[in-house]
């Protein structure tokens, strides 16, 4: 049986974190030249060793490389890809988790499992179920009381430039609002 203690992603900097992963334009970039420069081309697929129809490899190739791309994504913000398989026109197909529609923590193993630490997610929104999860880890999950991801430094110094800008348009909207002029007459006598 794990140990009652977890140690949960559900900060408020997650969604801030979400945000800098898919709206800031250099941070895309990154993500967009790791996942062009693994998922050039496409994949030769074949079942029971014959090639597929080319209509069904099309369809599995434009598939898989967006499910991929989800997957490279999700592995530099949470350590893990998290995923599912939902079978669409006969064909099974795995899909990640959205980001956004579910919490994780990482907690003690099992005994028998032969990790020591384990990651656990809980959805939030959305139907999928918690057994029909599937995690494929990236990094050992890390037992802390904050979230522990590859882009924490820079979140911690995207925050912070977020602040700054915060303090800089307050302070133009006070100059804009409050003239203060301070006139000083000065008199020279000889």
């Amino acid at each position: 049986m794990a140990t009652q203690t977890a140690y949960s992603a559900a900060r408020p900097d997650m969604d801030v974190l979400n945000e800098l992963l898919c709206c800031d334009p250099d941070i895309v970039v990154c993500v967009n030249r790791i996942s062009n420069a693994c998922l050039h081309g496409s994949w030769d697929l074949e079942e029971h060793g014959h090639a597929l129809k080319p209509s069904i490899r099309e369809r599995l190739n434009t598939h898989y490389h967006v499910f991929l791309r989800d997957c490279i994504c999700m592995i530099y913000l949470c350590g893990y890809a998290a995923f599912y398989i939902h079978r669409v026109h006969k064909i099974s197909m795995a899909f990640c988790l959205t980001l956004g529609t579910f919490t994780w923590c990482t907690r003690l193993s099992e005994k028998g499992t032969g990790a020591n630490a384990q990651y656990d997610i809980s959805v939030s929104k959305g139907n999928v179920k918690r057994k029909d999860i599937h995690i494929m880890p990236y990094y050992r999950p890390i037992l802390s009381e904050h979230i522990k991801t590859q882009m924490e430094v820079i979140l911690s110094q995207y925050m912070a430039l977020q602040e700054m800008h915060q303090t800089i348009r307050v302070s133009n909207k006070w100059n804009q609002e409050k003239h203060v002029v301070v006139t000083e007459t000065m008199e020279v006598k000889d």
